[in-house]
């Protein structure tokens, strides 16, 4: 059994995907680059290296 503080993966992804997009929009006002672009930029980094999946959980 699971305790109650676990959650699952998805669960985990999708928190994490948010805080990142809401990372991504805060440093695209302050910068005034585009969100995308930041987005985009943030995958094709070296460091999130692997499945598409798993690459926002460096950044968390």
């Amino acid at each position: 059994m699971q305790s109650s503080t676990c959650i699952s993966a998805a669960e985990f992804t999708d928190k994490v995907n948010r805080a990142v997009m809401r990372g991504v929009k805060k440093i695209a006002r302050i910068s005034k680059i585009p969100s995308l672009v930041l987005f985009w930029l943030l995958q094709k980094s070296e460091l999130f290296a692997g499945d598409r999946r798993t690459t926002y959980f460096v950044v968390a």
